[in-house]
């Protein structure tokens, strides 16, 4: 859905007001990392769990959500005024509600999926997206440019705490106890601050190119293109790790004395992670320019190469983000904050060291686009990924063996795949006289095929993890 309407809404939003509305949802975002995750992991962590607790979690997400959208509207305004923005301090400031928004119904799922009703949650998800796509599209059919992706962001949101608050009974009292509240505070607020640290690492690239570039139309085109290429790069990973890390939680969690059955399951949740995106990643690394242009459409020109230059992150960053969850389940956020300061130091460095080579031999605003996406990508996939997941792995006593040697299959299956679509370019599927749809359309389908027979075996083995799924109640009888 979320493709389907971003390709809708690349035609009637201009790359410019794309760039400005991708820098204010960061600015609005950046601070409800903070509100919005550490305690609901807490609550799905914590083997027992008071109302009177569960009340005080919630009145505190709420204050701290309020909170956040105060902080993000002045950081926008900040932001505006240094790049001589307007737009940028106007769109900020309209997102800042989404904050309060977002928490609204983070304690309910957080419980839905502590007791793993988790086909609710996910029918939830869709169903809040789905209207969140239907009024991001009507606006842009009305030319409302970047205030349709702030519709869009408001109803989904929206959207998905009620949904929470009809499918999950429980409701909080007016007061809470706040006996005992000392250690899931100090846990969620360390998963917090960790997850804050990794996305100011992650998206340092586009505050960085805001604040070099943000002041003229060329420049808030070029960060459109680079939001967009990096948006589109990251669906396949949050579509794999966002359902696979609600079942790893409370799943390790509850594991966590058993370190065989620990073991058995870390295995299992990474090697599914990799079946689905190894082929994705390398799969996009191949044919990036055409799923741009069939995408995007031609006024988003320089796409292209960026995906392409993103796309090896695909194979990575799905482990990355399951890592956290391996610390989270142990309670051991303290560490997961530590690894988010190292990793996201390297990060920011590299993504600085890009931005200069870019500016220094290719012309502005197109040489520090292309030289940030390239340090993006290669300093996670070479420099940050084995260390990170060596480290993470090390902390609940699991040897990397035990996750790589599950791996080899798909690994190689992958390979195959790609040299056979690469010679299939080669020898005319790459021609530029058929149309883009259709050329994309052949590569993805012989792709898809080759793939699921190279890799035949763990394909079977991924469905029959998937059958093993527990039926649930229908929807809406949480």
């Amino acid at each position: 859905m979320s493709i389907v309407a971003l390709a809708v809404m690349c035609r009637f939003v201009a790359p410019e007001q794309f760039g400005v509305f991708s820098t204010a949802l960061l600015v609005v975002t950046l601070p409800r990392v903070f509100a919005t995750v550490g305690f609901s992991v807490a609550i799905v962590q914590q083997s027992e769990l008071r109302p009177e607790q569960l009340s005080s979690l919630f009145w505190l997400n709420i204050a701290t959500g309020l909170a956040c959208g105060v902080v993000s509207s002045a950081a926008g305004w900040g932001l505006a005024w240094w790049g001589e923005a307007q737009l940028l301090a106007t769109l900020t400031f309209a997102l800042a509600g989404t904050s309060l928004a977002a928490v609204l119904g983070t304690t309910h799922q957080a419980l839905l999926e502590r007791r793993l009703a988790l086909p609710i949650v996910q029918r939830i998800r869709i169903a809040a997206q789905l209207a969140g796509v239907v009024m991001g599209v009507s606006g842009a059919l009305l030319d409302w440019q970047a205030w349709a992706l702030v519709a869009q962001q408001y109803v989904e949101l929206v959207v998905l705490a009620l949904l929470a608050w009809r499918c999950e009974p429980w409701r909080p009292l007016w007061r809470g106890n706040r006996a005992g509240l000392g250690g899931l505070v100090r846990f969620g607020s360390l998963y917090s601050l960790s997850n804050l640290v990794f996305y100011v690492g992650q998206n340092t690239d586009k505050l960085l190119l805001y604040v070099a570039l943000g002041s003229t139309v060329a420049g808030q085109a070029a960060l459109g293109m680079y939001s967009l290429a990096f948006n589109l790069m990251m669906k396949p990973v949050y579509l794999v790790t966002t359902p696979l890390t609600s079942v790893m939680l409370p799943a390790l969690s509850r594991a966590a004395s058993d370190h065989a059955l620990y073991t058995q399951l870390v295995a299992r949740f990474m090697r599914m992670c990799g079946i689905l995106l190894l082929p994705a990643g390398a799969g996009l690394i191949v044919v990036a320019p055409d799923v741009a242009a069939v995408l995007a459409g031609q006024q988003w020109g320089a796409t292209g190469g960026l995906l392409r230059a993103l796309a090896p992150i695909v194979l990575v960053q799905g482990f990355i983000n399951i890592c956290g969850t391996l610390l989270a389940s142990t309670g051991k956020s303290g560490r997961l904050l530590a690894g988010a300061i190292v990793t996201s130091l390297v990060l920011i460095q590299g993504l600085t060291a890009g931005y200069w080579l870019g500016a220094e031999f290719g012309e502005t605003p197109q040489g520090p686009t292309t030289g940030v996406a390239w340090a993006c990508s290669l300093v996670t996939t070479l420099v940050i990924f084995l260390p990170y997941l060596t480290y993470c792995l090390a902390q609940v006593g699991i040897p990397l063996r035990a996750v790589f040697a599950p791996l080899r299959g798909a690994a190689f299956a992958t390979a195959g795949m790609c040299i056979l679509v690469a010679t299939a370019q080669r020898i005319g599927l790459g021609d530029e006289s058929i149309p883009a749809v259709a050329r994309l359309t052949l590569q993805v389908v012989l792709g898809a095929v080759s793939y699921a027979w190279l890799a035949r075996s763990d394909v079977r083995w991924l469905l029959a993890e998937l059958r093993q799924s527990p039926n649930e109640r229908p929807f809406g009888k949480g």
